[in-house]
C-alpha cells in the first residue's frame, strides 16, 4: 500500500511540475501585426488621398459590386480594390502610397490573393 501511495504522490508531483514547467517556458508571443498602423493613418480612406479619391469614383457608379479591402500580405499592409469595371485584377492592389503593388513584390494577381489575409473591408457596394 506504501508502496501505491508514493506512485501517486510522484505522478501527481510529476504532474505538477510539468505544468508549472511548461507555463514557465512559455515565450510571450509576438504581437500581431496591424496593417492600418503600418499605413500611419486611423482611417485609411478619409486619410489617404488617393484611397479617397478611389472611393469617390466607385461612389460614382450606378451599379455593380465595388469594394475596397485592407489586407496583410508578408506582414505589410495592402489595399485590394475590387470592381466591376476593373479589366485587370491586378491592377487593383496598392500599398500604402497608393503605387500599384503586384509589379513591385513581382507576385502574381493569384498568389498575392491566395497568401493574402483579409483584415477588414473599409467599404462595400453592390
Amino acid at each position: 500500500m506504501k508502496t501505491l501511495a508514493k506512485i501517486a504522490l510522484l505522478a501527481l508531483t510529476t504532474t505538477f511540475l510539468s505544468c508549472e514547467a511548461s507555463q514557465s517556458d512559455d515565450k510571450p508571443q509576438p504581437e500581431v501585426s496591424n496593417p492600418e498602423a503600418s499605413c500611419n493613418v486611423a482611417d485609411p480612406i478619409n486619410d489617404l488621398d488617393w484611397l479617397k479619391s478611389i472611393v469617390t469614383t466607385l461612389n460614382s457608379y450606378k451599379a455593380g459590386y465595388r469594394a475596397v479591402k485592407l489586407v496583410d500580405y508578408q506582414s505589410k499592409p495592402y489595399f485590394v480594390v475590387e470592381e466591376i469595371y476593373s479589366s485587370s485584377p491586378a491592377s487593383t492592389i496598392y500599398d500604402c502610397q497608393g503605387n500599384k503593388a503586384l509589379k513591385a513584390l513581382n507576385v502574381t494577381y493569384n498568389q498575392f490573393i491566395t497568401d493574402a489575409k483579409e483584415v477588414k473591408v473599409l467599404y462595400s457596394k453592390n
